[in-house]
């Protein structure tokens, strides 16, 4: 087994892309990997967005062998932390923007300009988009962007998070790839890499990525970078409502913490939708 590095000091696990953790679903055990997606106008609606904002720099790791993938490598603490996520999710304080719900969405690009907030271990704040489809307990839901989560982390720098849930956050699901679910395919990003972003006041830069549903396999691919790096997707088989479209897309910033005030950070926000 190989670790990859970052400058920061994260260390991945390069695993064999066959026997990578989301196959441990008990969904997935026969699950064929799909190594690149099926997108056309999906590509074009990012293309569209991609140039409209300066990009962030990126932390790239030093890259995975052949036909194996960067998974971060996390401690029982961090575990643990990651945990209060789902507690915290169900209490958050949020400022968002939905698109009309009685519509079905397939894709959506979106480009945030982003700025580190400064975070004390208790909070986390993240600038994302959504998509969800059902509800309360059967809610199906992606989010997915930027967050500061020092607790996890041990810092205050921006890093690229996905979540998922099939039941409303109650047992289904998981904050980046602490549990099984999203496939990973590409050798060299993946979630929790660092992101390099502006300073508030100052020069501003934007995070881009995108989720779009593959037309013929149905599993939502999750794509960022200035080089539209396809890092993976979150298999048809795991979702119920989500297996065909999403009802709902919104953009947002959320806060959340254990004691003390709240402080979070909304810049601007590009978002570009499939239906």
């Amino acid at each position: 087994m190989k670790y990859a590095l970052t400058e920061f000091g994260d260390i991945y696990d390069c695993i064999n892309i066959y026997k990578q953790p989301a196959f441990d679903h008990p969904l997935l055990r026969n699950h064929k990997i799909q190594t690149k997606p099926n997108l056309n106008q999906e590509e074009q609606l990012d293309e569209l967005i991609s140039n409209m904002i300066p990009n962030v720099v990126r932390s790239k790791l030093e890259g995975c062998p052949s036909k194996s993938v960067p998974i971060r490598i996390t401690t029982k603490e961090e575990l643990i932390n990651a945990k209060l996520l789902s507690t915290w999710i169900k209490r958050r304080h949020y400022v968002s923007s939905q698109h009309v719900a009685d519509k079905v969405y397939y894709g959506c690009s979106v480009k945030i300009a982003e700025a580190n907030p400064s975070m004390d271990r208790n909070k986390f704040s993240t600038g994302q988009i959504w998509i969800q489809n059902g509800l309360d307990e059967k809610l199906n839901s992606i989010e997915f962007g930027w967050d500061v989560y020092p607790r996890l982390f041990g810092d205050n720098e921006a890093r690229v998070f996905g979540l998922w849930t099939a039941d409303g956050f109650k047992e289904a699901g998981c904050y980046n790839m602490l549990c099984p679910g999203f496939v990973q395919v590409h050798p060299e990003y993946s979630f929790g890499e660092h992101i390099n972003a502006g300073t508030y006041g100052g020069d501003q830069r934007a995070f881009y990525f995108s989720l779009h549903r593959d037309p013929e396999s149905g599993n939502r691919w999750f794509m960022n970078g200035v080089d539209n790096a396809k890092i993976g997707y979150w298999p048809k088989e795991i979702f119920t409502h989500l297996a065909n479209n999403a009802s709902v897309i919104g953009y947002e910033g959320v806060v959340g913490a254990d004691l003390g005030e709240l402080q979070f950070l909304i810049l601007n926000i590009l978002v570009v939708c499939s239906t």
